[in-house]
């Protein structure tokens, strides 16, 4: 297993063979290790996926996107922005929460610390539920649990309550991401996949943004428990859209044998013009339900640690510098103003970072664009250390450090959403975000540890490099060749 090289596109999407696709013979593909079927080719001659005749990973590709596929991606959208609108809000809030309960801010940093916890619970339980039961229905349990709990917030006491209902409501959050980066990654055509995935990922400032909007406007008029109510109410919203109008991935109905004849409806569903074609798996054994042990087995393990590393170490890093930054730079001696423009530009460099990681990827390959953001993130932190501390240059170089590591981080999403077969993909996906949910939780500690131990500044900058180089060195390390389909029956 290895990442793909994702921009592929057919010269007619109804006919199985063109230029690019080539039938792979039976002894070849048997001794390969390989089911026979259709290799699928990037313009370089690499090989990404291997196809049996009539799977449904190579009907998603062949055909063009449906108008149902369309609206599937903005509903994922739309589910992906409630984990920035949940993150951004509580933070705005938290003041206010804080002097209503007449405690110090400070002491809000449980509630953070058990929303990060929560969320990596999150990841890996959703992310079994969505191999077991389906995308779909994971999708909307996580959507269940945010509504409830954040409703639940608005009418909590204590700093216990409001912390067991921010852990509570973060396993919905921290759930949906991997869930809804695996849906993405099963129904959108290869030539498109790494984009879409990319602008999932790029839904989450998009929420955040909106939840500065809507906390300014509505907070001074009706108090902080709106803001929970909003919400609870945007989930449920989406839930009943979902409920209503997004299919089951097609490629995890064909993966199951007693999910064929869904499988074939599916397809009158996505293409109503197009003829149903024979699925694949009538003639399969069940595919098993594997365990989360399978992630580290022959063929996976390798892959599994990769990612599993670069996400600890990059989602470390963006917390840590959310977390920490306007403290250094305000030890720094710079204005109490800097810190606050300094970090809006890191985000504002990450939503662009991550919308240029799609097309950047589909040009250059996966791994090559992260790795090259990682070691530049170095040099910038590198930079940072040597540079004099002046507003212009941090400002400038946090933008292009929120860039650097906001766009891999949308790479790395990309990465880990094809880099696991279907039986296993959304629990691989569902592990890899919960170490970098770790990670989180380790930038938040680690920098203040740092600042505790009265480092000079440029010293803590200079360390910044450390992660960064320890997740291009791990990429460096990841696998070539095939995806997705490299073991037998894979979809």
């Amino acid at each position: 297993m290895a990442l793909p090289e994702p921009g592929e596109e057919d010269v007619d999407p109804f006919h199985r063979t063109v230029s690019q696709r080539q039938h792979v013979s039976v002894s070849r593909a048997i001794g390969a290790g390989l089911s026979p079927g259709l290799q699928h080719v990037t313009a370089t001659g690499s090989v990404i996926a291997q196809f049996d005749a009539g799977d449904a990973g190579s009907l998603v590709d062949r055909r063009p996107l449906g108008r149902l596929q369309w609206l599937s991606l903005v509903l994922c959208f739309l589910t992906g922005s409630l984990d920035g609108f949940d993150g951004q809000s509580i933070g705005l809030v938290a003041p206010s929460i804080a002097k209503h309960f007449g405690l110090p801010v400070a002491s809000f940093a449980p509630v953070f610390a058990f929303g990060l916890f929560g969320m990596a619970v999150g990841a890996l339980v959703l992310g079994r539920v969505s191999d077991r039961i389906g995308r779909r229905t994971a999708i909307m349990l996580a959507l269940v649990v945010m509504a409830v709990f954040s409703l639940a917030s608005a009418v909590v006491q204590t700093r216990g309550q409001l912390i067991a209902v921010r852990f509570l409501i973060s396993i919905g959050l921290g759930g949906a991401i991997p869930v809804i980066a695996t849906y993405v990654a099963e129904i959108a055509p290869a030539r498109i996949r790494g984009i879409a995935i990319c602008l999932l990922a790029a839904s989450i400032p998009c929420g955040g943004m909106l939840a500065g909007l809507v906390t300014g406007a509505v907070m001074p008029l009706y108090g902080w428990r709106a803001i929970f109510v909003i919400g609870g109410l945007v989930p449920l919203a989406n839930l009943l859209a979902i409920m209503v109008l997004l299919p089951e991935s097609l490629r995890f109905l064909e993966s199951r044998r007693d999910k064929v004849d869904a499988a074939q409806g599916m397809q009158r569903r996505l293409w109503p013009q197009a003829p149903v074609e024979p699925a694949t798996a009538a003639g399969r054994a069940p595919v098993p339900s594997l365990p989360l042990t399978a992630l580290f087995a022959a063929g996976r393990l390798r892959n599994t640690l990769v990612l599993s590393t670069a996400f600890f170490m990059n989602v470390w890093l963006v917390y840590f510098i959310i977390s920490w930054f306007p403290t250094l730079l305000l030890s720094a001696g710079l204005a109490a103003q800097v810190g606050p423009r300094a970090i809006a530009g890191f985000s504002f460099g990450g939503l662009l970072g991550t919308l240029a990681q799609g097309p950047l990827m589909a040009r250059f390959g996966h791994r090559g664009p992260i790795v090259t953001e990682f070691v530049v993130f170095a040099m910038l932190a590198a930079g940072l250390a040597v540079l004099p501390v002046e507003a212009t240059v941090v400002e400038a170089l946090a933008f292009a450090l929120g860039w650097m590591c906001q766009g891999a981080q949308g790479g790395l999403n990309v990465a880990a959403a094809v880099a696991f077969p279907t039986s296993i993909r959304a629990t691989g996906m569902g592990f890899v975000s919960a170490c970098g949910r770790v990670g989180a939780i380790v930038g938040a500690i680690v920098g203040g540890a740092l600042i505790a131990l009265h480092l000079p500044v440029h010293v803590i900058f200079l360390l910044m490099a450390v992660p960064a180089s320890v997740a291009a060195a791990a990429l460096t390390l990841m696998r070539s060749g095939r995806i997705l389909s490299t073991e037998p029956h894979d979809a």
